[in-house]
């Protein structure tokens, strides 16, 4: 399937990136999958619930960190730019990540304990303090990332997400085998980032050259305004992916959060093939645009949405029937078995749109970062919505069914937004 893709889409650099992408893909779903089947069946449901809550503020709070900069590294620099733009792009870029990504994470720090009021989790509070530090890094690594996309470095791309997951994995293994309470186990969030900067930050130096505040020009204002637009962007997007364990963190209990969380996040691995295929395409989507060549926009967009109809249909209708043995083998069965029919509820609603979600940041690279933030808006808004009203009734099933409703509207005004703003039908 994975060669049918590469002629199906498109050969040459581009075929040879997604497949380095979607290897990288494949062994990050499995050592993902891997930490939160050691955590169920080492510490239970109730712990894991308690990790995925507190990895879902980790996420929306690293929003807050990077401000929308990677945003705009990435649009920027996908465009032609001489070596000293790109070394004023990106000193201004890192400089602006470190100062925003430093308070909110001492911040998120001292407010852990408000967290876990919310949430009516006193474990949440203590596990999130042991991810705060974390923010940092993984901020920075968010903008190098961007910058390595923008470039099309798209290997050295793969093999650095693939480890921060091998690193996640070696931490947690060492929690493990020190016998560290599970409200530790958060902790692996933090040891990975700061492992994998270790790594992502010489890399990136062959790329650019920090330079002064006087050689930045004017990126400085550059970042600050397009990363302004598109910052809440970013919030609402993971606000989109993370509502469904937040509020039913606050509606049920953390076992409950748990069983949930194994279909979610085999959901959200699944999900990564469209994500693959996205970030393989941003850069191209800019460059199209920005030249004014509709003809090669309009034809790479059918071949992608077609391409990734198919695939992404396929995979999720493969990991529907192989759920029940993924669940009675790997996590042991009893409560977990509940998980199955949230796997299936949330697979549809992906398939439905399968095709359009590789193009979910069309409007960011066409330059209209404030025309996507009200796509994740009305996105994000149904989502919290539809949740709240359906969990009280259905419980983590009624989670599964706001979620996946919220994946076909948001498509639904992809392809209006699309048209309405660019004059470019999908």
């Amino acid at each position: 399937m994975l060669a049918w893709l590469r002629a199906g889409l498109l050969g040459g650099r581009m075929g040879r990136d997604v497949l380095w992408n979607m290897m990288s893909v494949l062994a990050l779903s499995v050592l993902g999958l891997g930490l939160n089947i050691i955590i169920g069946r080492v510490y239970g449901a109730a712990t894991l619930g308690v990790f995925n809550q507190a990895f879902a503020a980790y996420i929306l709070l690293s929003q807050f960190c990077v401000g929308g900069l990677h945003f705009s590294v990435l649009k920027h620099g996908s465009h032609a730019l001489t070596r000293a733009d790109v070394d004023g792009m990106m000193s201004s870029a890192v400089a602006l990540v470190c100062c925003f990504s430093g308070l909110v994470a001492v911040a998120s720090y001292f407010l852990r304990g408000a967290l876990g009021a919310i949430l009516r989790s006193p474990d949440v509070a203590t596990a999130f303090g042991y991810a705060a530090f974390g923010l940092f890094f993984f901020s920075l690594n968010k903008v190098l990332f961007a910058l390595l996309n923008a470039s099309r470095h798209m290997r050295a791309y793969a093999a650095f997400q693939a480890l921060r997951y091998v690193m996640m994995l070696a931490v947690l293994l060492g929690l493990v085998a020190l016998r560290q309470p599970g409200t530790m186990t958060p902790l692996l969030l933090s040891g990975a980032e700061l492992g994998l900067s270790l790594f992502l930050v010489p890399y990136s130096l062959f790329l650019f050259r920090p330079v002064s505040p006087r050689r930045w020009g004017t990126w400085l204002r550059v970042h600050l305004q397009f990363g302004g637009q598109a910052f809440f962007s970013g919030v609402l997007t993971e606000i989109n992916t993370r509502v469904d364990v937040l509020l039913l963190g606050f509606f049920a209990n953390d076992a409950m959060v748990g069983v949930y969380s194994i279909a979610a996040l085999v959901a959200e691995g699944l999900y990564q093939i469209p994500v693959v295929l996205r970030t393989n395409l941003n850069p191209l989507l800019a460059q199209h645009y920005n030249e004014g060549n509709m003809e090669a926009l309009r034809e790479l967009v059918r071949r992608g949405v077609r391409t990734s109809f198919w695939v992404v249909g396929g995979f999720l209708a493969l990991a529907a029937v192989a759920y029940p043995l993924l669940s009675g083998v790997l996590m042991g069965g009893g409560d977990f078995m509940a998980s199955w029919p949230v796997f299936c509820i949330l697979a549809a609603g992906m398939a439905a749109v399968g095709g359009y979600l590789p193009f979910m940041m069309l409007l960011v690279q066409a330059g209209k970062p404030g025309h996507h933030t009200l796509l994740m808006a009305g996105t994000a808004l149904s989502n919290v919505v539809l949740n709240v009203a359906l969990i009280p009734l259905l419980g983590i099933y009624g989670s599964a069914l706001a979620t996946s409703v919220a994946f076909v509207l948001g498509a639904v005004w992809l392809r209006m937004l699309s048209w309405r703003v660019l004059r470019f039908r999908m």
